[in-house]
């Protein structure tokens, strides 16, 4: 290899043109990099949740279903926070009175918070693609 092809020549008889580029492209690979190693390991625990949700659709109540999704090591558990979303939406529509969700049926009620839940939960999944989609357009 020629010597003056080499990074560290690229780098010293480089311009401040050349060495801001170059820095710009390490934050923004390290910041790729971030993004999909996070975003790995939040699918691949998610993929271990997802597996216990045999066990709680085959318990006898809830509270027993709620165990089921019980995981010490895992701080998010989608599958959980949605089915406690759904309890309360359920405990707060019949123990309220002369609100304006009266109007609405218990179904409608409990339908439009757990879609709210999801939302929530997809929000969380899809945080930092957008830095992903920033750093691959501008990378064409």
């Amino acid at each position: 290899m020629n010597s003056s092809m080499s990074l560290f020549h690229l780098w010293v008889d480089g311009g401040f043109v050349i060495q801001l580029t170059a820095i710009i492209l390490l934050c923004m690979s390290v910041a790729s990099w971030t993004v999909m190693v996070v975003k790995g390991n939040l699918i691949f625990k998610s993929k271990q949740q997802a597996k216990q949700l045999h066990d709680f659709w085959h318990s006898p109540d809830l509270n027993k279903a709620l165990e089921a999704l019980e995981s010490s090591d895992q701080k998010m558990n989608p599958f959980k926070e949605l089915a406690l979303e759904g309890q309360n939406a359920m405990r707060h529509h019949r123990h309220t009175e002369k609100h304006l969700h009266d109007s609405l049926g218990l179904n409608d009620w409990i339908t439009s918070s757990l879609r709210n839940a999801i939302d929530d939960a997809r929000e969380k999944f899809g945080s930092g693609l957008i830095v992903l989609a920033s750093i691959g357009s501008t990378a064409n």
